[in-house]
């Protein structure tokens, strides 16, 4: 019985070719770790999340009219700001609206 032409491997622009999937070198192995999902940060199970930070969030825009660094006028693409850098405390006092530009420069672009 004849055997099917092998064909490109699945993966996109690798040249090899096979019988079907994918080549040796593309095969699924094991996992890759980028760190980021090995190491979550220490805030991780302290973050509000969904509904209950959307709730605070609207508050704080609605509550402000501009952002509290460069004083002008707030836009749509506001972000909160954790005054005192601690993502945990999500007290309304330590709360402030904050253009994305203004914010990313006092944080350093994190």
């Amino acid at each position: 019985m004849p055997t099917a032409p092998k064909r490109p491997c699945a993966k996109p622009g690798c040249p090899a070719l096979v019988a079907s999937g994918y080549c040796d070198r593309h095969q699924a192995g094991p996992a890759k770790s980028y760190g980021f999902a090995a190491r979550p940060s220490r805030f991780a199970g302290q973050r509000l999340r969904g509904r209950a930070w959307m709730r605070i969030r609207q508050q704080v825009l609605a509550e402000e009219p501009g952002c509290y660094l460069c004083r002008q006028w707030g836009r749509d693409d506001d972000e909160i700001d954790h005054v005192d850098g601690d993502v945990a405390n999500n007290d309304r006092g330590n709360l402030r609206r904050a253009h994305k530009r203004c914010h990313a420069e006092k944080t350093g672009g994190r």
